[in-house]
């Protein structure tokens, strides 16, 4: 377990696909219910407008069968979405995609900005359990580089993501901090 802001943050490591990912989310959700959790990584263009190296957030995470799950994004407060990169849908698939005309037809039909095997699980468990759930990824390849870009740009993509992250759990922590002062207000003005 490790602290931001002075709060505990616990970093988990769920597995490919999406059985590995529910089944590892529903264990740490029974043992305690976290009052938001962020599940982020990489995940591969579909919108031809997307560039290598750019954080999503998408409004929804979705299974190709079309079920899709709202991400949490009132935590952010009201802050302006495009502070956050907001994108519409987040595409769940079964297997990873490469080919050029694959990403295209995904992203046509099913309306996807980016894909992954596993954001759709984690907000489908998330929300089984009433968790709020944000799903930042950072575009790990796109139909030009190819599966060989996820590699020669992992390290620049992840220090990406993680400037976004940093970014991220500061506005989450210092809401959070917000609200329980206001919670403390109210409690003290009902006490009176």
């Amino acid at each position: 377990m490790r602290r931001y802001s002075r709060r505990p943050c616990r970093f988990v490591a769920t597995g490919l696909g999406t059985r590995r990912t529910a089944a590892s989310l529903t264990r740490l959700f029974e043992g305690e219910t976290p009052p938001f959790f962020i599940f982020t990584g990489t995940a591969g263009q579909l919108d031809p407008d997307r560039s290598m190296g750019e954080v999503l957030l998408p409004r929804f995470w979705s299974f190709e069968n079309g079920q899709r799950f709202a991400a949490g994004l009132d935590l952010l407060d009201g802050e302006a979405e495009s502070a956050w990169s907001v994108c519409e849908m987040g595409l769940t698939v079964a297997k990873p995609v490469f080919r050029q005309q694959t990403r295209l037809h995904l992203f046509r039909h099913q309306g996807a900005s980016i894909c992954d095997m596993e954001s759709a699980a984690a907000l489908q468990t998330a929300a089984r359990f009433g968790i709020p759930c944000l799903a930042p990824k950072v575009v790990s390849d796109t139909a030009d580089s190819g599966v060989a870009g996820f590699y020669t740009e992992f390290s620049a993509n992840l220090k990406k993501l993680a400037r976004y992250l940093d970014r991220l759990l500061a506005h989450l922590a210092a809401h959070q901090a917000e609200v329980s002062r206001q919670d403390a207000k109210d409690a003290k003005t009902r006490g009176q």
